[in-house]
């Protein structure tokens, strides 16, 4: 990769970084209601938390917009014709933006409707049976006793979705490359999850 195509991918990768960092749900919710939705509610800035306080149309707005912050950053890398691992790359970073976003103090949301984002611009044939596994496993699980962190459907659905993906892009053979990058923005997820757990425990 000649010098010109190394300075496109570092500025693609910084503004991956920044679009992922927009706090859509802090912003949309500070205008319309003129509070911090990181102290209110469940203290978390996502679509769940936007709706308890804003409304079911601002937390469908949030979940586009922070669902956009994924695709977009994968679209322009794949229309640009970046090899796999830089596509990838700008996902892993949007997500990381979202986390730990560089406007909040890296005080962000837990990153899942971001990758989401990212999983469809990288495999939507693979995400749509994840999806299609998630729902199904979070409808199920509404039937049985869980407890702790599996007593939450949408928990239980995300373990059953990721599991699916895992199981069709081992299955039809998908490149390693791809493979990665998903283990990678799964340990990023898991690694935001159990942050923000354990703030909130610190809160109570």
């Amino acid at each position: 990769m000649y010098a010109g195509h190394k300075g496109m991918v570092i500025i693609l990768l910084i503004c991956s970084y920044l679009l992922g960092s927009v706090p859509f749900a802090y912003l949309i919710v500070r205008w319309l209601k003129g509070v911090d939705i990181r102290r209110v509610g469940s203290l978390n800035p996502g679509a769940a938390n936007v709706i308890s306080q804003a409304g079911k149309g601002t937390g469908a707005l949030v979940v586009l917009l922070d669902f956009g912050k994924g695709l977009l950053p994968v679209l322009v890398a794949t229309s640009l014709g970046f090899p796999l691992w830089v596509v990838g790359l700008s996902g892993i970073l949007a997500v990381v933006g979202h986390c730990w976003p560089v406007y909040m103090r890296s005080d962000g949301g837990e990153g899942m409707m971001t990758a989401m984002g990212v999983f469809v611009g990288l495999a939507p044939k693979t995400f749509a049976f994840a999806l299609l596994g998630a729902v199904i496993g979070g409808y199920v699980a509404r039937y049985f006793d869980l407890k702790g962190w599996f007593s939450s459907r949408i928990n239980t659905g995300a373990i059953v979705g990721f599991v699916v993906f895992y199981f069709f892009l081992i299955h039809w053979q998908r490149p390693l490359a791809l493979i990665a990058i998903i283990v990678v923005l799964t340990v990023v997820l898991i690694v935001r999850q159990v942050q923000v757990s354990k703030t909130h425990l610190q809160d109570f």
